[in-house]
């Protein structure tokens, strides 16, 4: 059974949705490192310095809520796209933010990302994998969330962010996360659609396709069609 799988495609599948995950643990990590220039330089008050702070999780509750509508709607693939935009569109915008308003505003669509890609991500791993080893590859998404966090805590240590952004460095904290949001949306290109997805849709041919990519067998591509 072990040699029918094509693992290095089914691994590369479930890395590509985890990096949702990845940007997740970045967004959600380097708010810390941002708070006190945020604060000197739009001078915030305590109740703002708080929105600032927690405004993205408005976003990722709108995210969570759509999330499934939409990608039973527009399939796996889509949605993760729409993500990865609102993602890029956030880290962008913080960087070149010029009103506090925009700025929280770059925040909750971040947050909208978030809550997307915490839904989608890792239900397109789940759906793409084979029963064996569903759960150590869903487990991916929650590697890259931890290494999304690690990855903030070089971001925020890093001379050359200072040396680049130099008094506005919150700037480069928030608007590096556009850089792997860009590779992100690139790279679902190269994705397929959720095989299972296509199946609830009754796009059986598409379906068998990637089935027969994954498993390399007619008999077992077909065994999970019907």
């Amino acid at each position: 059974m072990k040699s029918n799988i094509n693992f290095p495609y089914l691994i590369f599948l479930s890395v590509v949705a985890a990096l949702g995950g990845f940007l997740f643990g970045y967004d959600a990590a380097v708010i810390s490192g941002t708070v006190s220039q945020v604060t000197s330089q739009f001078q915030l008050e305590e109740i703002q310095v708080g929105w600032f702070v927690g405004c993205a999780l408005v976003g990722s509750i709108v995210g969570v809520l759509f999330a499934g509508k939409l990608s039973d709607k527009w399939g796996r693939k889509v949605t993760m796209l729409v993500a990865a935009i609102f993602f890029s569109v956030s880290g962008i915008g913080c960087a070149f933010t010029l009103t506090f308003d925009q700025l929280v505003f770059a925040r909750i669509l971040g947050g909208v990302g978030i809550g997307i890609v915490s839904v989608v991500s890792p239900l397109y791993i789940s759906e793409v994998s084979i029963a064996q080893y569903r759960g150590r590859l869903v487990s991916l998404y929650q590697l890259a969330v931890t290494v999304g966090f690690s990855q903030s805590g070089v971001v925020l240590s890093a001379d050359w962010m200072n040396k680049i952004m130099v008094s506005e460095v919150w700037r480069g904290m928030l608007g590096f996360s556009s850089i792997p949001s860009i590779l992100f949306f690139i790279i679902i290109f190269f994705i397929p659609e959720s095989p299972r997805w296509l199946v609830l849709k009754g796009r059986d041919v598409s379906a068998g396709m990637i089935f027969r990519k994954i498993y390399l067998s007619e008999a077992e591509a077909g065994e999970q069609l019907y």
